[in-house]
């Protein structure tokens, strides 16, 4: 249980009027509803936290069988209640009003006569919260009442403060900043939520252009004037590309687009915020320029896309990249020469008669392309939510946090499901599966730490 005091005794309306029959009606405000240009209708709960009543806080209390108003909220000084009609409550614009027939007690005789004097001039009311938004203001956490359960209000002997105050238990404030870590925290998830959903259209983008490719590879057979007629017609048109920003146009690691030519005007706020660089692509070169193998380049721009930054690391011609950007290129070719040195040795055992190492999992691949387009979505999601929950291990060449490929992935399925051409969406979830088992390689393929054990104390030292 809860209790909030006002002090101000003007502003609450705290009088004795003497009525028929000298009947003596205790009337003031037992709560105020928050007021813009006035602080004394917050409650400051600590320096950071300020708590406001609002409208609408009292609307279920109103209908409680039984309300009672003491002097200082102590029980035994009950000087009405709403069951027996001592005491009445109403709600206008400014709060919860409140009139109680004061009983002929020596109790409330005194009361009136200290409400008289003044030295009675505050109120209050005990509650528990059902219902609170919290939000900020001015560098400070609001909690906002919105439905409470009503126990009493109460006269009250207080000393004056300049705005309204809290009276909590120890365990009641725990409760409160309970509640605050919660809201804190959902407010973080949503941010989080947020800027994910933002970072889905370059994240599709780069899986609906590798999608073409891949189905113009199964279609073409190694044809290169195949591949370059099957690839423009599957390019989007000029106002589909102008959405996403980019296309497509080099070499691929592990089914990553390692460079694209870049409309930067056309790409979405997100594609250059927060985290963005972990989706596709995260290199650009503006107005079709390539890099060579010393990471200069002959036309436009290049840049790196990473954490958010939209750095220009190789401006006008023949400019030459920083040592950051030539390592980032040496990684993707020792990726490359690595996945050329592997196709190599495949082929070499298969001349020699052996089988490669990866048949079991080309055979399983293959399996799982049989499969009805909804069972390999379904497996994707499991994917998802397996790859979402792991948080180490990853080699940091893996460029990607699991936990953020797998919302993207799920995301991602949820979107191929509306994808009608039952051919693009196939050829999404193809690219999508080698994105799984990319994770899975790269977590594999993580370094661990050596285990380094306490040499034995020597006999004798």
């Amino acid at each position: 249980m809860e209790r909030r005091f006002l002090s101000n005794g003007a502003l609450l309306g705290v009088s004795i009027e003497s009525r028929e029959k000298g009947k003596q009606v205790l009337t003031g405000y037992a709560a105020l509803f928050h007021r813009s240009d006035d602080p004394g209708t917050e409650f400051a709960m600590s320096a950071d936290t300020i708590e406001r009543v609002m409208p609408g806080a009292f609307d279920e209390a109103m209908k409680a069988p039984d309300v009672v108003a003491t002097f200082n909220h102590n029980m035994d000084h009950v000087i009405g209640r709403t069951g027996a009609g001592t005491l009445r409550l109403a709600l206008d614009e400014r709060g919860l009003k409140y009139e109680v027939d004061l009983p002929e007690t020596t109790i409330a005789r005194d009361l009136a006569e200290s409400v008289r004097r003044g030295d009675v001039a505050g109120s209050s009311f005990s509650f528990k919260a059902n219902r609170t938004t919290w939000g900020n203001d001015n560098g400070k956490r609001v909690r906002e009442l919105r439905s409470v359960t009503l126990y009493d209000i109460a006269a009250v002997t207080r000393q004056a403060y300049p705005s309204a105050t809290t009276s909590l238990r120890s365990e009641d404030l725990a409760a409160i900043e309970q509640e605050k870590a919660a809201w804190e925290a959902e407010q973080k998830a949503q941010r989080k939520a947020e800027r994910r959903s933002k970072r889905l259209p370059a994240f599709l983008a780069g899986v609906v252009a590798r999608a073409v490719s891949v189905e113009c590879e199964m279609e073409c057979d190694g044809d290169q004037d195949c591949m370059a007629e099957c690839e423009a017609d599957g390019e989007a048109p000029d106002e589909e590309r102008a959405e996403g920003g980019f296309t497509h146009n080099s070499e691929t690691v592990e089914g990553e687009p390692a460079w694209a030519d870049v409309d930067k005007e056309a790409l979405p706020d997100a594609a250059f915020s927060d985290e963005a660089a972990r989706g596709y692509p995260h290199h650009f070169v503006q107005d079709g320029g390539m890099p060579d193998d010393k990471g200069r380049v002959t036309t436009g721009t290049m840049y790196l896309h990473r954490a958010g930054l939209d750095a220009a690391l190789a401006e006008a011609a023949d400019a030459e990249a920083s040592e950051e950007v030539l390592a980032h290129m040496e990684a993707h070719r020792k990726d490359l020469e690595a996945k050329a040195a592997a196709e190599s040795e495949k082929a070499k055992a298969a001349e020699e008669g052996e089988k490669p190492a990866d048949v079991e999992e080309a055979a399983a691949r293959a399996a799982r392309s049989r499969r009805p387009l909804p069972a390999r979505l379904a497996a994707l999601r499991a994917s998802a939510v397996e790859i979402e929950s792991r948080c180490c291990g990853m080699s940091e060449s893996a460029y990607k946090r699991p936990s953020q490929i797998g919302t993207m992935l799920a995301m991602a399925a949820d979107y191929v499901e509306t994808v009608e051409d039952q051919a693009k969406a196939t050829a999404m979830v193809r690219v999508l599966e080698q994105l799984v088992a990319l994770v899975d390689k790269q977590e594999k393929a993580a370094p661990t730490a050596p285990v380094v054990e306490s040499a034995p104390a020597m006999a004798g030292v």
